[in-house]
């Protein structure tokens, strides 16, 4: 998806990422997440999802303390 709205110049197409650092996300990793253009929605330990456009998706994968990134799909909410 990332390679697609790059090739085709889409830098400011937003994705929703699920990425692992290599720790805990704390105050000052969210800041260098956030400078480099991750909008963080949730954190458990060293796991955030949130969203990125694709022009800072490279930034985002060379941040030192960034291990994986992947796509996450939100889930609907279930209906009983």
């Amino acid at each position: 998806a990332w390679l697609t709205a790059y090739q085709e110049n889409d830098l400011a197409r937003s994705f929703e990422i699920m990425i692992k650092t290599d720790g805990k996300i704390s105050d000052n990793k969210n800041r260098v997440l956030f400078v480099n253009g991750f909008m963080t929605r949730s954190t458990i330990g060293s796991i955030a999802t949130g969203t990125v456009r694709a022009g800072d998706v490279p930034k985002v994968a060379k941040i030192e303390f960034v291990k994986v990134m992947e796509l996450a799909i939100p889930m609907s909410i279930k209906r009983r």
